[in-house]
């Protein structure tokens, strides 16, 4: 396995790991910790504490394994933060749009997430390749 496939593959393991933790800990403080506290409030908490959570864990796997970077780690958590943010906003903008020009229904979101965010882990990889891990 080259080096190129090889950081690829430790990328998108690295982003399994972390999609199972935040779906665990969104289902846990969803489920147990967090009942009884009004909907809405309730999703949110959960939704930002396992986001969190599951996103330092992702910054830390993807820059000690992945893209081996022992450079500047307050820099790439600047970085990582800002692409972070960043593609949150443009999967909701995609996947708005697509569903606005495809007269999709409301149901069809999670149907057109799926493409949007397939792109975007690839651009992401490249762009934390390239500028968040930068060496």
């Amino acid at each position: 396995m080259d080096k190129k496939s090889g950081s690829f593959l430790r990328y998108s393991a690295s982003s399994v790991i972390c999609f199972l933790l935040d779906y665990g800990l969104f289902t846990l403080l969803n489920a147990v910790l967090l009942r009884g506290m009004a909907d809405g409030l309730r999703e949110l908490i959960a939704t930002y504490g396992a986001r969190i959570v599951s996103a330092a864990v992702n910054f830390l796997l993807n820059r000690n394994i992945v893209f081996r970077d022992a450079s500047d780690p307050r820099g790439a958590a600047v970085r990582y933060t800002v692409l972070a943010v960043a593609q949150a906003a443009v999967s909701a903008a995609l996947v708005y749009a697509v569903r606005r020009l495809t007269g999709s229904s409301q149901l069809m979101e999670t149907a057109i997430k799926i493409p949007v965010d397939v792109g975007l882990f690839l651009a992401s990889y490249q762009i934390q390749k390239n500028w968040v891990f930068r060496r």
